[in-house]
This record gives C-alpha cells, sequence and structure tokens, in this order.
C-alpha cells in the first residue's frame, strides 16, 4: 500500500468517525457491553505522541489492565471526560494500570494533539489511529465502532466489556464503569508479565 492510498484511507476512516460522532449514545443511554467470544487484542504499535517514542501494546503493556479511550479533540464529551481519566491514571499508576488514548483527529494535526494533551495534563500515551487498528478493535468489539468516545477494556489479557458513549458524564454508569475496572485491576498480574515496567515509554 502507498503512503497517498494510506492516507486517503485514514482521511476516509476520521470522516466516518465524525459521522459517527453524532450517533453516540446520550449519557442517559450508555451501557457497558461485552463480547460474546472475549478474545485478545491483536498487538499493535504506534508513536506515542506525549513521549516520541514508540509504544507496542504485546511489549510495554503486557499484562497491564487497559482502557483505549477511542476520542478526538473537538468532540466535547470526550474532553469532559479527562480529568476524570488523569485523575483514575494518577490513583493506578504503580498497579499496571494504562489509559491509552487514540486520536481520530485529521492525521495532519498530530501538533494540535499533542498541543491539547499537553495543555489537558494528560498522563497517559496518546495515538493516532489508523485504518489497520480501527478495523482490529471493531473485531475486538465483534462490531463496527458506532460513535465516540468509545472505551475498550482489555483485563490483563483479554477484552473484558466496552463502552460507547461517556461513561463520567453518568453518575449511576460511571461508579458501575470504575467498580469493573477496580475488580480488573485487584487480578495478580501474571507472572511473564510481572517483571516487565509499569510506565509505558
Amino acid at each position: 500500500m502507498t503512503w497517498r492510498s494510506s492516507m486517503i484511507g485514514t482521511i476516509l476512516l476520521v470522516l466516518s468517525v465524525v459521522t459517527a460522532c453524532a450517533q453516540t449514545a446520550l449519557p442517559d443511554d450508555i451501557e457497558i457491553e461485552r463480547p460474546e467470544k472475549p478474545q485478545r487484542l491483536v498487538n499493535f504499535g504506534g508513536l506515542n505522541l506525549l513521549t516520541n517514542k514508540s509504544l507496542s501494546f504485546d511489549e510495554d503493556l503486557k499484562g497491564h489492565v487497559v482502557v483505549i479511550d477511542v476520542w478526538a479533540t473537538w468532540c466535547i464529551p470526550c474532553v469532559k471526560e479527562i480529568p476524570e481519566l488523569v485523575k483514575f491514571q494518577e490513583k493506578h499508576k504503580e498497579d499496571k494500570f494504562t489509559y491509552l488514548g487514540i486520536s481520530v483527529d485529521d492525521p495532519g494535526d498530530e501538533k494540535d494533539v499533542i498541543k491539547f494533551a499537553k495543555n489537558a495534563k494528560v498522563n497517559y500515551p496518546i495515538m493516532m489511529m489508523t485504518r489497520y487498528l480501527f478495523d482490529d478493535l471493531g473485531k475486538a468489539m465483534e462490531r463496527r465502532m458506532t460513535g465516540i468516545p468509545t472505551k475498550i477494556v482489555i483485563g490483563r489479557g483479554k477484552v473484558a466489556f466496552f463502552i460507547v458513549g461517556p461513561p463520567s458524564l453518568n453518575e449511576k454508569i460511571h461508579e458501575t464503569y470504575q467498580a469493573e475496572l477496580e475488580k480488573l485491576i485487584a487480578v495478580p498480574v501474571p507472572k511473564d508479565a510481572a517483571a516487565k515496567t509499569n510506565k509505558p515509554s
């Protein structure tokens, strides 16, 4: 695949998610969903925009409880949630827990995403969405992504559940969501991952 065709594909991806943003569930409508056949997410890698270092899901986040947060700087519910995500990440920074922000902003807007994230004091990795990752996340959810924010939760290995919509903006859902995360964090880290660094680069 050429660079040009790859970029066009990514732009089309972003446009599809922009359209889907209008269909994102309202805070009163969101719910926790679980895949029928939980599976491991296919390994992926990319550039952590906040450190300018490569990040490998299987290598750097092995054994972690990971919440993949699909978001955008222009998505109001996404932005409103960030302080709560930062707070939870700070609370569990020693527990092999990691929020991983995947931005669906325009592929040419990386600098704007970096500036926004730094101003918001984001304390977890931020990467840009790609066509391949978009497809892989859909497979992990067992359906196509329908809006943002979308959170896909991996519990020390397999996909545990996902939420389309902003749980932090709904008190009842937020309590349930965080309780589910705490349960996953309480699960012992697999021995083969315990020796790895907790802090992703």
